[in-house]
């Protein structure tokens, strides 16, 4: 009875309140909308131990600047097949490829990465022709705009670029408010003369990882500047110091800093525009920047290792199991701690997609075992067999005619019992029904 109340208190001790469960950020991403190829991961929220971070993460693409078609001639260049790659993805392994898109206005093509924060390969945004329409006179632009991203990994780069932006008269502005980083890669507006913004933003210093990352821009029909009045910063000045203030995105949309008022921290910052100033370091495990909450918690937005239980890390807790660079609890209504929207198998704590050699899938908890020590790995079905020991046969048949070609005896049957076999290379030719009932009686067939 006292262990019992021991527990009840425990458990409305850490039960979550419904103010706290309130405060849970809103998430549109459900399970329906993260199915195979994509991964939903689930993980938890340092802010807040009743919430859970939810992330969908998809793969990218590899054809560059090519323009490909369908096997069937099918158009793959298209808002409608970039919607079926990419709606609801958070998360994109690989490259973003936004190519020859004529077929959409700019806020549309927007509104299909409107929950993505992370890319780990490039971003090239090149040829596309939205049917919105661009006047910049009257004050009518085309926003290209990703309002959630924060990283740019550049593990693969396009030309040297982590970002290459070409041949797009029609779009105005590239706008990603909440990039802070770009961890590989230089960024080049190419051809694209009405795509200027870009040069209101700080890239040296403060998005850019490292010294040797560069931002250029070149022009075509003898322009060689970007001097329209729309690309200002009137609305983003700063006081605190002259020389780095006015960056914005748009009129609007001013930059955050995360690095370069950031001198008194080791890594970035959470740093506050309006009031001028550092409000916390953050961890060194932190990629892009972080936040801070109202009870001195902080939340990396990305990691440069492992997000391990609601923190950046080097390795996982000993609970956890590591899918690429999240580390997972069970989910508790699939009782999986991998991803179950593919495949996957735990090994020594992380997900792998097949077991490897000498290893077979327990059904039970999806976990690698070790192959009893008379049994091999079936790569094919996931699962152990008993290991080959083969014998040969007692020659090739054709319709014989003869008892005496090749048949079977019984120390032929001696031999292969003694040997353990159990796979016959060849065939087994068993002549007479005579010779059938000895054998039956002496090997309990």
């Amino acid at each position: 009875m006292q262990k019992l109340c021991i527990l009840l208190y425990l458990k409305i001790l850490f039960a979550c309140t419904e103010t706290e469960k309130k405060e849970c950020p809103i998430t549109s991403i459900n399970p329906t909308d993260c199915q195979y190829p994509r991964q939903l991961i689930k993980v938890k929220d340092p802010f807040n131990p009743c919430c859970q971070i939810t992330h969908c993460i998809c793969n990218g693409q590899d054809n560059g600047v090519n323009k490909i078609t369908g096997v069937y001639g099918e158009k793959l260049h298209s808002s409608i097949k970039l919607k079926e790659l990419y709606e609801k993805c958070t998360i994109i392994r690989g490259n973003l490829e936004i190519t020859y898109i004529t077929d959409t206005a700019v806020e549309d093509l927007s509104k299909i990465f409107d929950h993505l924060t992370e890319v780990t390969g490039y971003i090239i945004v090149m040829d596309v022709k939205p049917i919105s329409k661009l006047d910049l006179d009257l004050g009518i632009f085309n926003k290209l705009e990703f309002k959630n991203l924060r990283l740019v990994r550049g593990e693969n780069v396009i030309e040297g670029n982590a970002i290459l932006l070409r041949h797009n008269s029609q779009i105005s502005h590239f706008v990603a408010p909440k990039l802070e980083q770009i961890s590989n890669g230089n960024v080049h507006v190419d051809m694209s003369n009405n795509l200027c913004n870009l040069q209101n933003v700080v890239f040296e210093g403060e998005i850019f990882e490292t010294e040797s990352q560069k931002f250029t821009q070149s022009f075509y029909n003898q322009h060689n500047s970007c001097q329209h009045s729309s690309f200002t910063c009137e609305n983003c000045s700063l006081s605190l110091d002259s020389q780095k203030s006015d960056h914005c995105w748009s009129k609007n949309q001013c930059q955050e800093y995360t690095k370069m008022f950031c001198d008194v921290c080791n890594n970035r910052c959470a740093f506050s525009r309006s009031q001028l100033k550092v409000k916390s370091c953050c961890p060194d495990n932190c990629s892009s920047g972080c936040s801070e909450s109202s009870n001195g918690k902080y939340r990396c937005h990305k990691c440069t290792q492992l997000y391990n239980n609601g923190v950046c890390d080097s390795k996982c807790s000993t609970s956890l199991a590591r899918y690429e660079d999240f580390c997972l609890e069970k989910d508790p209504e699939t009782g999986w701690a991998c991803p179950y929207s593919i495949p996957l198998f735990i090994k020594d704590r992380e997900c792998v997609k097949k077991c490897p050699r000498n290893y077979m899938v327990d059904e039970v908890s999806n976990i690698c075992v070790i192959c009893d020590p008379d049994k091999d790995p079936n790569s094919k079905k996931d699962y152990c067999m008993i290991k080959q020991k083969v014998c040969p046969g007692t020659g090739l048949m054709s319709k014989p005619t003869t008892h005496k070609y090749n048949q079977v005896t019984v120390e032929y049957l001696q031999s292969i019992q003694n040997a353990s076999c159990n796979t016959i290379n060849g065939n087994i030719f068993i002549s007479s029904a005579f010779f059938v009932r000895k054998i039956a009686r002496w090997y309990s067939l």
